[in-house]
């Protein structure tokens, strides 16, 4: 039996519509494409939309109605709402975490059902949502002052700061760079397009033929398993950035981890891979080495 949710949507001029959602399981994550919303907004034509779970329906529908300029007003579409991985698996994508607010302790953030309504002024489109909580754990990587004139730079001499996330960047890119990060570099790897699988090499020919694409991304496994996951997006050409998330790299020394991702990739791509600008380190081509005053880096990247 279907659950029903009245909730709204809210339009550019802040006008709000009526819209209710029947939302059916077929019996868990594990069994496939197991959850289904469907939409009825008015006089419009019901629309269905399934997934592994309720999250990944919840994300296919605000996307078609961001296609319409609408919002919809519920906990799932507030900026500073998403789950954990655990959280998502325990719930199938029910509930998320309320991000950013203060905590009364130092256990985790106040849970909600992503289905439950909000206020209007509160919701924001899928994009705006995921760059707002990567900036909450974004990561700040620094060497210490001791290291800003050239030279090599141990791992244990970087200083990782509150957050969990870091930005690995290689600029000036072309298509022949982007070929070598999908068959030099020997980490399992897959692409995703709008969050759905798509064939790699084929598709990504395609996305090199239009300088990119909004929405693809190829996720890396840089770790044993499939624990550790770099995500490339593959929206424009000229530039690569890796996101890393560091919570998820094995083991108690983060920093040396890090230094040998960094290494790694400089070392398939043949080019320089860059953490910071001031001062610039990080793999230096030249000098085959993880260094700080990186030579030849690009001016302003």
């Amino acid at each position: 039996m279907a659950d029903v949710h009245h909730l709204e949507t809210v339009d550019d001029r802040g006008a709000t519509a009526p819209i209710t959602l029947l939302v059916s399981s077929a019996g868990g994550a594990s069994a496939g494409d197991t959850t289904t919303i469907l939409v009825v907004r008015g006089e419009a034509a019901a629309e269905a939309f399934s997934g592994f779970d309720l999250l990944a329906c919840l994300v296919a529908l605000r996307r078609r109605l961001e296609e319409r300029d609408l919002l919809l007003c519920c906990q799932g579409a507030r900026r500073d709402v998403w789950p954990s991985g655990q959280l998502a698996s325990f719930s199938d994508g029910r509930q998320g975490y309320l991000r950013g607010v203060p905590r009364e302790s130092e256990g985790s953030p106040p849970v909600v059902d992503l289905l439950d309504p909000a206020p209007p002024g509160l919701v924001v489109t899928v994009d705006e949502q995921l760059r707002h909580l990567a900036d909450l754990d974004r990561v700040a990587v620094r060497p210490p002052p001791a290291t800003s004139r050239p030279g090599a730079l141990r791992s244990d001499e970087l200083r990782v700061e509150a957050g969990a996330r870091v930005d690995l960047h290689v600029p000036d890119t072309g298509a022949s760079d982007w070929w070598r990060l999908v068959d030099d570099l020997r980490w399992p790897k897959g692409l995703l397009v709008d969050g759905r699988p798509a064939p790699t090499r084929r598709t990504l020919a395609e996305i090199l033929a239009s300088s990119g694409a909004a929405g693809a991304e190829l996720k890396l496994f840089p770790g044993r398993g499939d624990s550790v996951v770099m995500v490339v997006r593959a929206d424009r050409i000229d530039r690569i950035t890796f996101d890393l998330d560091l919570r998820r790299l094995p083991g108690r020394d983060h920093r040396r981890m890090l230094a040998g991702v960094v290494v790694t990739l400089g070392r398939s791509l043949r080019k320089c891979v860059l953490l910071t600008r001031d001062p610039v380190f990080g793999y230096d081509v030249e000098r085959d080495a993880f260094r700080s005053g990186v030579v030849n880096a690009p001016v302003g990247w």
